[in-house]
């Protein structure tokens, strides 16, 4: 998938923790870093729903 970052720059990565009938286009993602070796791969998740339960 490309992520467009808010900074304007897209990245190639995976979107995990999601099912494929659950993607959308402009849905909210965060990043996070899974350790591969002496690297870390940059792979993003959809941003938890916030509830509005106060």
């Amino acid at each position: 998938m490309v992520v467009e970052l808010e900074e304007g720059v897209r990245v190639v990565s995976n979107l995990m923790d999601c099912p494929l009938d659950e993607v959308a286009i402009g849905q909210p993602v965060e990043v996070y870093f899974q350790p591969l070796g002496d690297l870390s791969l940059p792979l993003f998740r959809p941003v938890p729903a916030v509830s509005d339960q106060g």
